[in-house]
């Protein structure tokens, strides 16, 4: 089984490492650059592991918002 891994994270250089990273490392990754563009990539992808930065401040996202 394939994981799947959401980084929710404005686009940069270091996200584009990162994503490129996992990738290589056999995950499937999404990205999305802000929470309601990550629930939209929830409602349409399967997620197994979400990954925010702290300092970003955005709300965490609980398994009851995910459908």
């Amino acid at each position: 089984m394939k994981l799947s891994i959401l980084i929710i994270h404005p686009e940069g250089e270091t996200v584009k490492k990162l994503r490129r990273t996992l990738i290589q490392a056999g995950y499937r990754v999404h990205m999305a650059h802000d929470v309601e563009m990550a629930r939209e990539m929830m409602e349409h992808n399967k997620v197994n592991l979400i990954m925010i930065p702290p300092h970003q401040g955005f709300p965490i996202i609980s398994p009851e918002d995910s459908p």
